[in-house]
Formats: structure tokens, C-alpha cells, sequence
């Protein structure tokens, strides 16, 4: 917003108006009375010099004033968005001695506030949020295997005023990571995995990002900026790798299968132990108790259930005492 532009406007405005009480024509009647005869129109120009000189005057006079008026007129409000820290500064005015350069620096959402200086007060929005930066690696591992992978980061710039000037000064401002945080995340990754074989990798996966942000937090442990988390992502193995590792989890599977099978022959035998000493014990059992006094008692007990038979007849043959069978005692080796 330039003051000086309306004060040359108003001067023009006032030029152009004439005394409405000199009893003069009106602009309209005389530029109707312009004769075509070059006399005529000397005549005419030196009548309305006042209007014509303030004309050339507006038209040299404006584009000056505007210039001018930028050594003392600027009005500047620059807005920061959430999210953000503005790093405020002023550009130095050409063929002045106003010089430019840092101002101070705003947390958003926030304006600098209404200024008026003679430069323009800008910004430079830096983002303090923290951001997850993915990288994508090819790697020669410890068994000359090459692996391929992604590994993401979780980083952000730091909030304080030192820290965002070292940025926008010193790191290249909104482009800080490309520049100058990039290639040593990448060479730090690259140290961290190639001490394993292909095969290891992904068995040592915590083991690596562990080592790898304990590293990156000391680097950056002097610099304006702070990492959050890494992670690796799905490793992508050679062929050769893969082939391999199918084999060893099929050998490994039917080993397990194996070792289940004899567990299952195991416990088969133990149960038919078990019942093979069973069958014998009761088997031992058996033979203590068939004494001459317990078949007889047996026998006896059938001659009551054949008594209440429905036969009609039946033929009974004693051959011992007491109308019972003869029971005794063979040696089996006779």
C-alpha cells in the first residue's frame, strides 16, 4: 500500500479541474472549438497549458513516486501456517543503504504483524512435524549376495529460533534433507547390514534398526534436526536365496514330522507295555486263585443253574466226594 500514489492522483484531479466561477467554457465546449489550422492549436495549447503540463507530469511523476516509495512505504503481514516456524527476513532495497536479513522468527498459526518499513518483510515456512522419509537399498551382504529392501525414517526439524536459522542459513532450508541429511542416513544403513549374510538379515532385523538410529541420533545429536524411529522394510532376496531357504524349511519340516512320528511310537509302546504287565499281573492273579476248593465251589454253582434248566433230563456223574467233580492237582510236567 503506497500513500504517495493518492497524493499524485489528487494533484492530477486538481489540475484537470477548472475555476467553474472565471466564466470559462467547460473542458468538453473547448476541445469541441479546436480549429484545424496550426495557429489555432498553438493558440489552443497555450490556452489549457495547466491541464496538459499536469498530464506529462502524472505520467513521468507516477512510476518515479512508486519506487520511491519503497524505501519508506511497504506494509508487510506475512502469515505462518500451523505446522510450521517462520524464519522472517527482509530483502535488501536496491540503490539503498536499507539493508535486509534475519528479523526473528514466528510459531504458527501467527502474522509478523502490520509493519510498515522500507522493505518488505518475507518468510520462509520451515516444517516442524515430524516426516517419514523412505529410501530404497541395494545392498552387496557379508556372503556377496545382493538384497534389496526399504528402509523409512521418522525425522523433523527443531523448533527453537537457533535451530531454524542454522536451517534456512546453513542447511538449505526447506530442502534440508535432501542436502544434507540423505547420503548419511543411506551410508549409515549400508554399514549396519552389510556385517550379516543375506540370510541373517531379516532374523537381525531389530538388531539393525536398533544400531542404526543409536547412530543417527549421535549424528544428528549437533544439528537442528531429531530422528523419531527407522525401519526396514520387506527384504526381497536373489533367487538363489529363496531357493535355499525353501529346501531348509521343507528339510525342516519333515524332520519335525519325523520326530513327531516317533514320539507317537513311542507312546504306542509304552501303552502296550502297559498293557502287556497288566494282562500278566492279572494273569498271575488268575492263577493263585484256581485252588481245588474254588472249582469246586464253581462247579456246584453250575449244578444249580442246570437244576433250574428247562431240560427235561439231564445225566449227572459224580466222580468225587460230595456228589462233585473230582478235582486235583496235575503236575504240568507229567
Amino acid at each position: 500500500m503506497r500513500v504517495l500514489v493518492f497524493l499524485v492522483l489528487a494533484s492530477l484531479l486538481a489540475c484537470s479541474v477548472d475555476d467553474r466561477d472565471s466564466g470559462r467554457l467547460s473542458a468538453t465546449e473547448e476541445i469541441r472549438m479546436v480549429p484545424s489550422e496550426l495557429d489555432d492549436v498553438a493558440e489552443f495549447m497555450k490556452k489549457h497549458k495547466r491541464k496538459f503540463v499536469g498530464l506529462g507530469i502524472g505520467i513521468v511523476g507516477v512510476p518515479i513516486v512508486l519506487n520511491l516509495s519503497k524505501k519508506f512505504l511497504v506494509f508487510s503481514n506475512p502469515m505462518v501456517e500451523a505446522g510450521y516456524v517462520g524464519y522472517i527476513y527482509k530483502e535488501p532495497v536496491r540503490f539503498s543503504a536499507t539493508k535486509g536479513g534475519f528479523h526473528k522468527t514466528v510459531v504458527g498459526p501467527a502474522r509478523l504483524g502490520l509493519h510498515l518499513s522500507p522493505n518488505e518483510y518475507k518468510v520462509i515456512p520451515i516444517d516442524i512435524r515430524y516426516k517419514t522419509y523412505s529410501e530404497r537399498f541395494k545392498i552387496l551382504a557379508a556372503d556377496q549376495l545382493n538384497i534389496e529392501f526399504m528402509a523409512h525414517v521418522r525425522l523433523r526439524a527443531k523448533r527453537d529460533e537457533n535451530s531454524i536459522r542454522q536451517i534456512v542459513e546453513v542447511y538449505g532450508g526447506t530442502n534440508w534433507y535432501q542436502s544434507n541429511i540423505k547420503e548419511p542416513i543411506r551410508t549409515k544403513v549400508r554399514k549396519a547390514v552389510q556385517i550379516y549374510k543375506s540370510t541373517e538379515v531379516k532374523e537381525n532385523r531389530a538388531k539393525i534398526e536398533a544400531a542404526v538410529l543409536a547412530d543417527l541420533k549421535s549424528f544428528l545429536a549437533a544439528k537442528p534436526f531429531e530422528a523419531d524411529t527407522i525401519s526396514v522394510g520387506n527384504i526381497d532376496y536373489p533367487d538363489v536365496v529363496e531357493r535355499a531357504v525353501e529346501r531348509k524349511l521343507a528339510a525342516k519340516q519333515q524332520l519335525e514330522e519325523q520326530l513327531i512320528q516317533k514320539d507317537i511310537a513311542r507312546e504306542k509302546a509304552a501303552i502296550k507295555v502297559i498293557e502287556a504287565e497288566g494282562q500278566a499281573k492279572a494273569q498271575e492273579i488268575v492263577k493263585k486263585s484256581l485252588t481245588s476248593l474254588y472249582i469246586q465251589h464253581e462247579a456246584i454253582k453250575a449244578l444249580e443253574a442246570l437244576s433250574n434248566s428247562p431240560n427235561k433230563v439231564f445225566i449227572y456223574i459224580p466222580t468225587g466226594n460230595m456228589a462233585v467233580p473230582l478235582v486235583k492237582t496235575v503236575d504240568e510236567k507229567n
